[in-house]
């Protein structure tokens, strides 16, 4: 994510130097709306709220967040000031007016061609998910996403390996990055020869297109099937990986053992 704080930055100074503020408009909303709200904000809600106070998943989360906030005031000031005074009082080390502070202060370590590459990678498989668990919802098997789990079928090997990073090195995993960003249970990756002959025999799996000139010239093939939770439904997270039927799940467990030790 603070990758993508970056390259917004960069092209918001830009566009601001070249007096296209147009431009300004469409990134910053391009911003809000599609990678803080609908990607960002939506996948972190289970850390940012159930996970350990000070635990790293959390407090790396809260850091995100308070990156974003000394963001957002700067780059909206010179188009609506008022507005950005409003919002400069919330901010840690705010000094009276936005306009004290100066222009952005962006960390060069952020543009990480890693990140840029992650980043592309799952908000494809996203989007690609979400028609799958819609598919499954309409069919009244599952209730949300979060209860559910997803398997993702590759071709090429360089992205199946890529993907495996993201599932904590593990072909299925409970707990991942590429889970946490999916909004599901339980992830699996899998390599097959055709993607689209895999999915084609399953009622509820979903095909996209990658085009990642890092990984191969050609666009990548890949599937994602949507399936109903294999564990039961813990009550504080919602995820179906409960052993026992009314019961958290060993993660929420050990969270709220801490919670009452304290």
């Amino acid at each position: 994510m603070l990758y993508i704080l970056h390259d917004y930055a960069t092209k918001v100074t830009d566009s601001f130097d070249r007096f296209a503020f147009s431009k300004w408009y469409v990134y910053l909303r391009e911003l809000l709306v599609q990678d803080l709200s609908a990607f960002y904000f939506d996948s972190v809600k289970d850390r940012l709220y159930l996970e350990e106070k000070n635990g790293l998943e959390r407090r790396s989360c809260q850091t995100v967040l308070y990156h974003f906030l000394e963001f957002l005031p700067k780059v909206i000031a010179p188009v609506t000031p008022h507005l950005a005074e409003e919002i400069n009082p919330c901010r840690q080390h705010h000094k009276g007016s936005i306009f004290h502070d100066g222009w952005l202060q962006i960390d060069d370590k952020w543009n990480n061609p890693e990140a840029c590459l992650a980043v592309t990678i799952l908000k494809e498989l996203r989007s690609v998910s979400n028609i799958a668990f819609q598919s499954l919802r309409k069919a009244k098997k599952i209730g949300a996403a979060v209860g559910g789990d997803a398997k993702v079928y590759v071709e090429n090997e360089k992205l199946f390996q890529c993907l495996l990073e993201m599932n904590s090195g593990q072909e299925e995993a409970e707990r991942s990055t590429l889970s946490e960003l999916l909004v599901v249970s339980r992830t699996s990756v899998e390599r097959v020869e055709n993607v689209e002959r895999v999915c084609t025999d399953e009622e509820h799996a979903t095909t996209g297109t990658l085009t990642l000139t890092d990984i191969c010239s050609d666009s990548l093939n890949f599937g994602v099937l949507a399936r109903p939770g294999r564990g039961h439904k813990c009550p504080r997270c919602w995820r179906s990986v409960a052993e026992v039927d009314g019961a958290v799940c060993q993660r929420c467990d050990t969270v709220l053992a801490k919670l009452n030790s304290s």
